[in-house]
């Protein structure tokens, strides 16, 4: 990986193809410290509320199951599994509820180095994906999280131009804090706070200082950056394994067809007896649900006799074309004005000085 820059953007790697992934890097409660590597990848995800066999028991336990779904700009409103849903929230705003009981949301796959990890000469540094919620990456409602931060200006005192308050994601590691509210259900008590550690000695030496131009491609500082931040045995990973791990962080999303996903209905009908965290139905209007998901040939379970009544809900992913868990944290991020979030992307400014 020696002839490319670390990436700055989200869709800077949008048109590249590669092999399926291995397993995420989970956050866990608590402080997390990672050294993005690259990225982020952003994915858009759907959740289905269906069921799965028990095999020790025979009987059906309630679940729901994640499916990668098109982007807002790439055809999501047109597909099928956008449709359901924008019918399922005009059912739900006609008897003035907020939101779908189907719910989707965005996540950032991306590369790093967890710092949690000992490294010493039994156990060098390795590269992982991680798969962070979208609100890590880029909150817009609080201006929060690494774009945002990365993307921060200051006037140093005395100089009279403006340079980066920090500086690139890739170049300081970042401190992202999952706080869970034990009274609130998971998918409602989960947040996060992310910084910069600023307070590390090699970033010392340059946070504050860097011109805008550092979040370029074309930097001509990045070099000496790059060599600064990452430690010889880093490098000599990024080298080895950068390349082939980006094709993966790229490949783990892949949008399901129309064919497809009336494939995975067949195999995993919507369950129109699911129950919300509280116990209350997630479908409480099932008849008009039931006349609207028949419109687009959705397999539907609308009895639940057969189903093993317990409280605790579970979330699993199934795609048929990555076998892998891209909900690994099992939260689910609801958009509250609107069915997806829109997208957002992450300018560039040019500037003339190099650091």
């Amino acid at each position: 990986m020696t002839d490319e820059r670390l990436g700055m953007n989200e869709d800077q790697f949008e048109d590249e193809k590669g092999a399926s992934t291995g397993s995420f890097l989970l956050l866990k409660e608590g402080a997390n410290i990672h050294h993005v590597v690259n990225g982020f990848k952003v994915s858009s995800s759907a959740y289905i509320p269906t069921v799965t066999k028990n095999e020790n028991t025979g009987k059906l336990n309630r679940v729901q199951r994640a499916v990668d779904v098109l982007k807002p700009k790439t055809g999501y409103y047109d597909s099928i599994i956008g449709k359901l849903i924008n019918n399922l929230w005009e059912i739900n705003k006609g008897h003035n509820v907020k939101g779908s009981p189907i719910s989707v949301s965005k996540k950032g796959i991306g590369l790093v180095f967890d710092e949690g990890e000992t490294v010493d000469a039994d156990n060098p540094p390795r590269l992982q994906l991680v798969s962070y919620p979208i609100s890590v990456l880029q909150n817009e409602k609080n201006k929060t999280g690494l774009y945002f931060l990365q993307k921060a200006q200051t006037i140093p005192d005395g100089e009279g131009v403006t340079k980066l308050q920090f500086g690139p994601m890739w170049a300081l590691k970042s401190v992202i804090e999952k706080i869970i509210d034990p009274s609130l259900p998971p998918m409602r008590g989960t947040s996060y706070t992310v910084r910069f550690l600023t307070e590390d000695k090699i970033a010392q030496t340059f946070v504050g200082k860097l011109p805008l131009s550092a979040l370029n491609a074309d930097y001509d500082g990045y070099d000496k950056l790059y060599n600064l931040v990452f430690t010889e045995a880093e490098r000599a990973v990024i080298d080895e394994d950068g390349s082939e791990m980006t094709k993966n962080m790229n490949s783990v999303y892949q949008p399901l067809t129309d064919t497809q996903m009336l494939e995975f209905f067949e195999k995993n009908p919507v369950d129109l007896t699911a129950l919300n965290p509280d116990r209350t139905p997630m479908f409480p209007y099932a008849e008009e649900v039931m006349k609207k998901l028949q419109m687009y040939d959705v397999k539907l379970l609308e009895s639940s006799s057969e189903i093993d009544e317990n409280p605790q809900e579970t979330t699993e992913a199934s795609n048929d074309a990555v076998d892998e868990i891209l909900d690994a944290d099992k939260e689910v991020e609801q958009a509250e004005s609107s069915p997806v979030v829109d997208e957002s992307t992450t300018e560039v400014v040019e500037e003339e000085e190099g650091w």
